[in-house]
């Protein structure tokens, strides 16, 4: 599932990107709890959305109101790692894991180059349950 925030000139998403959010508003942690309960979910993974580019920081801080009923996943970007390797350091400390979207051909062409060698050594462990 995907919360998100406006593409404003504050935070501006990508540019091109506005027709792709599912909806023309934003929506926030507090309404998708309303909607998931409206459907009887009670767990959900939550994702940033692609639309509004590498970014971590709405899912981050929507983990106070979001704890104990949504896992969250980090977006990283294969094309800008920062000196950390992982975009938001702190993701898997705050019980979420990084995730790789790779929807275009370009993006999944880094993996088979090498130029996504630097993530693997710097993922924390998988769990399988």
């Amino acid at each position: 599932m995907h919360i998100w925030a406006a593409d404003t000139p504050e935070r501006p998403w990508p540019p091109g990107q506005a027709a792709r959010a599912h909806q023309p508003t934003p929506l926030t942690a507090e309404a998708l709890l309303e909607k998931m309960d409206a459907a009887g979910v009670a767990r959900a993974i939550l994702v940033p959305p692609s639309w509004e580019g590498d970014r971590n920081d709405v899912v981050l801080a929507a983990a106070p109101s979001l704890s104990g009923t949504v896992r969250r996943h980090g977006r990283i970007s294969l094309e800008a790692p920062r000196a950390g390797g992982i975009p938001a350091a702190d993701t898997h400390r705050r019980h979420a894991r990084p995730a790789v979207h790779l929807p275009h051909e370009k993006q999944q062409k880094l993996l088979t180059s090498g130029a996504a060698d630097w993530l693997w050594p710097r993922l924390p462990p998988l769990a399988f349950h």
